[in-house]
Order: C-alpha cells, then sequence, then structure tokens
C-alpha cells in the first residue's frame, strides 16, 4: 500500500489521523470533523516534508500539486471496518473533489440508469468494469461553477475491441465517496469517429454530435455544451435552456447541468440524446435490450441545476 515512511510506525488510527490533517490542510473546510488524537508537530512536518519528496513537489499551492497528494494520500488512508470520523469526513470531501481513486469510491446506480440505460443493453457488471479498468476518467465541475446545487459529475470510457468495437461511455454524479451512476451509452467506432480524441469528455462529444438532439441555450444552439457561461438578459425570456426536436415525436434524455445567477447561466454539461436513434443503431449491431421501442413513453429531461437571485431557467421541448 502507498504510505509515507514517517507514519509506518504509528498505530493505524494514529497514522490516519496524521493523513487527514495532512489533506484538511489544504482543503480547509469549517464544518471539519476531528477525532480527539494529539498530534505531534515534528511528526507532522516530516510526513509533510516526505510527500513533497514523493511527489517531486516543491509546494502543495498549485491546483495539480493538491490534487496529486490528494490521489496519494487517499491511497493511504487504512481501509477499516468502522473508519474514524476523521477520515470518513475526509474521504466525503475529497471524494467530491474528483481526487479519490476510483477503487475507494462506493457505486451506486441512478433510477436514470436503470430505466433506460440498463434497458438499452448496459448491464451494470459492465459499468462495474469501465471503473475497475477505466481507460479514461475525468472529473469537473470547473471552478467557475462549482458553487451549491450543481452535481460534480465524472465521465469514465473504456474502449471495447473485436468484430465491432465500441466505447462504453459512462456519467456518473459525485456524491462525497459515492459515485451514483447516471447513465452509460455505446458509441460504436464504425457510426462516431474517435480519432483523434483523448479526453472522455471529447469521446462524449463526439457522441452526442451523432445521436444528440439539438439544443438552444440563450441565443446559442448546439448539440453539445461543456464549460461555458452564457450571459443573461431582460429579453432572454423564461425559457433559458430548450431542446429542438424539430417536430419528432421521438423520446429524448437529456441532461442540464448548470448554476443560474441573475445575469449569467454557468453551464457544466448539456446535451439531449434521441434515444429511438440511439436503439435502432444499437439493432444495427446486433445488441439485445429489453425496451419496447413501440411504447417509448414519455419525453423525459434530466435536470440539475441551481437558481439564485431572480432568474428563472426551465427547460422544454420545442417541436
Amino acid at each position: 500500500m502507498t504510505t509515507l515512511s514517517s507514519l509506518k510506525k504509528l498505530p493505524a488510527t494514529e497514522r490516519d489521523s496524521y493523513i487527514a490533517a495532512l489533506i484538511r490542510s489544504f482543503t480547509p473546510s469549517p464544518t471539519d470533523v476531528r477525532d480527539d488524537v494529539e498530534l505531534s508537530r515534528d511528526i507532522y512536518q516530516k510526513a509533510e516534508k516526505e510527500l513533497l519528496s514523493k511527489l517531486h513537489l516543491t509546494s502543495l499551492e498549485a491546483p495539480h500539486a493538491r490534487t496529486a497528494a490528494l490521489r496519494f494520500l487517499t491511497g493511504a488512508l487504512k481501509q477499516t471496518a468502522v473508519p474514524t470520523s476523521d477520515v470518513r469526513n475526509v474521504r466525503e470531501r475529497v471524494g467530491g473533489k474528483g481526487a479519490l481513486p476510483l477503487h475507494l469510491y462506493d457505486v451506486a446506480f441512478g433510477q436514470n440508469f436503470v430505466d433506460l440505460n440498463e434497458t438499452l443493453g448496459v448491464s451494470k457488471d459492465a459499468v462495474l468494469a469501465v471503473i475497475r479498468s477505466a481507460d479514461g476518467v475525468e472529473h469537473f465541475v470547473p471552478d467557475e461553477v462549482t458553487q451549491s446545487g450543481v452535481d460534480p459529475t465524472t465521465i469514465l470510457v473504456k474502449h471495447f475491441f473485436g468484430a465491432d468495437p465500441y466505447t462504453l461511455i459512462v456519467i456518473a454524479m459525485r456524491e462525497g465517496a459515492k459515485l451514483r451512476i447516471d447513465s452509460a451509452w455505446k458509441s460504436f467506432f464504425s457510426e462516431v469517429p474517435t480519432e483523434p480524441l483523448a479526453k472522455p469528455v471529447d469521446f462524449l462529444h463526439a457522441f452526442v454530435e451523432v445521436f444528440g438532439v439539438p439544443l438552444r441555450i440563450g441565443d446559442t444552439e448546439a448539440k453539445f455544451v461543456a464549460y461555458e457561461i452564457f450571459p443573461l438578459s431582460p429579453t432572454s425570456g423564461r425559457n433559458m435552456i430548450e431542446v429542438l426536436n424539430g417536430g419528432q415525436q421521438h423520446r429524448f434524455d437529456a441532461r442540464f447541468n448548470y448554476r443560474a445567477s441573475a445575469y449569467s447561466l454557468a453551464v457544466t454539461l448539456a446535451f439531449a440524446i434521441d434515444v429511438e436513434c440511439y436503439a435502432s443503431s444499437l439493432a444495427k449491431h446486433g445488441v439485445s435490450f429489453s425496451r419496447d421501442l413501440t411504447d417509448i413513453g414519455h419525453r423525459a429531461v434530466y435536470i440539475s441545476g441551481h437558481h439564485a437571485g431572480k432568474s428563472k431557467v426551465v427547460a422544454r421541448s420545442k417541436t
């Protein structure tokens, strides 16, 4: 197990308390819960110096340095049957920031996945396989929209090669040290361009460009939006996010993750998938699924966001 030699001789509970204290030092929170363990300043400073040395860092001021340190330290936390309140508190905070190693997250499946994606041929075991050995992982919300009410999102991808290769794209919400799986899509190489893509969000973007339904956000029309801030004006109207389905009666599955203030709309992620077009693609590739497309049900929209001030954001389908 990854650890710090300066802490090896300490009892497990005491060692974990030092690690928790190191994490707290550069992720302060007014709601810290601490165990009653007296910490030696000398041992703490030795551990901090060793941490910097192991990671070849001179300080923990830069964001990339803090992220590297968080990953190292959370990997060093001892997994006990009854973790201390200090360790639980730290794991929740680090997990929400996306710095917890994947194998330390608890995994739950959201109702949207169960009702839609699982009926379209993506099993829970397949998603767990992606989490165990993902080819790419991207944690975000960006700093400018990391505020109360916006779900921290994680995108994972794993490539499956064979006669008909595809990428499985998984979208999860981070709830502290838990990943809630909300959706998963099979993106076949023969239909969705994959070169020269690198980041998980790029694979999602390419998939949405093929199977997505156009959106209107403010005065902008696009199939996919990530990390963008849109100004709001008195003429913007109430319906700031619309799905432009062009009169189609197809069911769509949409995600709008945003924060609205009186003057702007900060969008972390926005897209809508035409479920019937996607299901037709699955059928062409021989994927078995249980969803009855003759009774697709009502069009559904998933919305995650937060409103501040007097502005209001609503989503609707525009036919």
